[in-house]
């Protein structure tokens, strides 16, 4: 019963007239697989999700310390590389070689800022954390329709 309701697959606690064991039977075997392959890519959706966390925050958090202070003096050596560093992690640039035509601009590797992204989504701490609060109120809702049936 508890599974019926979970999946809402048959949507009432016992089967309809007409309705024998054997189809009820699959049904329940239907909702125990939709489940598990769903939990499955939600649980590598969420792992991935962790992994590009962890490199957009660190990612962040060295050009937090890169725009700090400077390095040195004003036009000092630290000072060029702080600002080299600076101008590599957070800018999109496009070599000088792939002017030349449109297939060298779709060949030539461009320079894109240290980001990772799953979905063409960059993934930070507040994203993840917003994600998981989701997926909670989501089982806490699908538990509250099967309580309230009973």
């Amino acid at each position: 019963f508890l599974l019926q309701g979970f999946f809402q697959i048959s949507g009432g606690s016992t089967s309809a007239p007409g309705q024998d064991s054997q189809t009820e039977d699959l049904s329940i075997e239907y909702g125990i697989y939709l489940g598990t392959v769903l939990g499955k890519e939600t649980s590598v959706l969420f792992v991935l999700m962790f992994l590009a966390m962890g490199v957009n925050d660190d990612a962040d958090s060295m050009i937090s310390v890169l725009l700090d202070k400077p390095w040195g003096l004003l036009g000092g050596v630290e000072e060029a590389t702080r600002l080299d560093l600076l101008q590599l992690a957070t800018t999109f640039a496009v070599r000088p070689e792939a002017l030349t035509s449109m297939f060298a601009y779709m060949m030539t590797r461009k320079t894109r800022p240290i980001s990772f992204r799953v979905c063409t989504v960059r993934i930070t701490r507040d994203l993840f954390l917003a994600a998981l609060a989701s997926l909670g109120a989501a089982i806490v809702n699908a538990l509250a329709r099967v309580f309230v049936d009973l």
